[in-house]
């Protein structure tokens, strides 16, 4: 089975002195190792095309893709045009998207293939903008998305996502750099266990960013039961955060289901800064369930109260808004 990794592009206007690319043929783990099967990797005016435009939902490696070392579709496109006996002439087609990943000039997102290519690569510091609702219906095998950039949502809607072991994003945040997300709807997002992970229908876990606007409106967080991390989490919104963490009017109206550590907003809440907020979605679990936060870690010399909270006691029938405060000295 053929795979081509790219493992560096260089793009630049030095006369095409840094415009390259290497790759490698199949089996090659670094430039010159020559162990690759060189007759898979040849391409002339009888194999003329080698790469296929991005393909969502196809996770599989084939001989007609040109893949990223991390094993994702590069989208990169390489056709021959003509040959002679010494030379070889060729045109390589890149992804074209508009936006330069800027503050000013964000990556624009107007279909899920676009949005999943940008979401699994680098994201840090880069900004991206959502121009469509997007509905991902058709995947599924849902990425596990790690991010640490600027997402507007400008008020889209994003829908039927079926994930195993995330949320919409795995982790949001980087203790480096500030990430932002808002102006965001989300419907039926279905969230199911794989291991022992804190989950949230946003995000599992969220370090460093801002989230301001986002209104998760249908769907459930699963969590598996008999977990044996006492610290381990569930939560409508965010599975654990910590005190670098604002939140800024949000909701969620996924039903959660845990054993321990359930809230109908945030499983695990190390401090963060939240106002403006509900939750109102079913909540069920065995301890530590609480109507808004099912565990609350305090770091601090003082407890962040949530301002402006509620969540839907007629759904609940649980009284706590959280349901136990933790802190270093208890």
């Amino acid at each position: 089975m053929t795979k081509i990794n790219i493992k560096e592009v260089h793009l630049g206007e030095n006369n095409g002195a840094n415009d390259h690319i290497f790759v490698f043929r199949p089996n090659e783990t670094a430039l010159g190792k020559g162990e690759g099967e060189l007759t898979k990797a040849t391409l002339n005016t009888k194999r003329p095309i080698f790469g296929k435009n991005v393909e969502i939902g196809k996770n599989d490696f084939d001989n007609e893709t040109i893949y990223y070392s991390d094993g994702s579709n590069s989208g990169i496109v390489i056709e021959v045009i003509s040959e002679t006996d010494k030379s070889v002439t060729f045109n390589v087609t890149f992804p074209e998207f508009q936006g330069e990943g800027t503050k000013d000039s964000p990556y624009l997102i107007y279909d899920v293939d676009t949005f999943i290519y940008f979401m699994t690569r680098e994201t840090k510091n880069r900004h991206y903008k959502l121009m469509n609702d997007l509905d991902f219906a058709g995947i599924s095998n849902y990425p596990t998305i790690t991010f640490e950039g600027n997402l507007n949502g400008n008020s889209k809607t994003i829908k039927n996502i079926s994930a195993v072991g995330t949320g919409i994003f795995d982790s949001i945040g980087n203790f480096n750099s500030h990430t932002i997300i808002e102006n965001l709807n989300a419907q039926n997002i279905n969230i199911t266990p794989k291991g022992e992970n804190h989950l949230g229908g946003l995000a599992c876990t969220a370090d460093n960013v801002t989230l301001k606007n986002i209104h998760l409106k249908s769907g459930s967080v699963k969590n598996n039961k008999g977990v044996m991390n006492s610290y381990i989490s569930a939560g409508g919104f965010i599975g654990s955060t910590n005190n670098r963490t604002i939140i800024d009017n949000c909701s969620t109206s996924l039903d959660v289901t845990s054993e321990k550590n359930v809230g109908g907003f945030i499983g695990l809440n190390s401090n963060a800064t939240i106002k403006n907020s509900y939750a109102n979605g079913k909540i069920s679990g065995s301890s530590n369930i609480g109507g808004f936060i099912g565990l609350q870690s305090i770091s601090d010399t003082s407890y962040k109260v949530p301002e402006e909270v509620y969540f839907d006691y007629s759904k609940t029938r649980i009284s706590n808004a959280v349901r136990w405060i933790y802190t270093y000295d208890s």
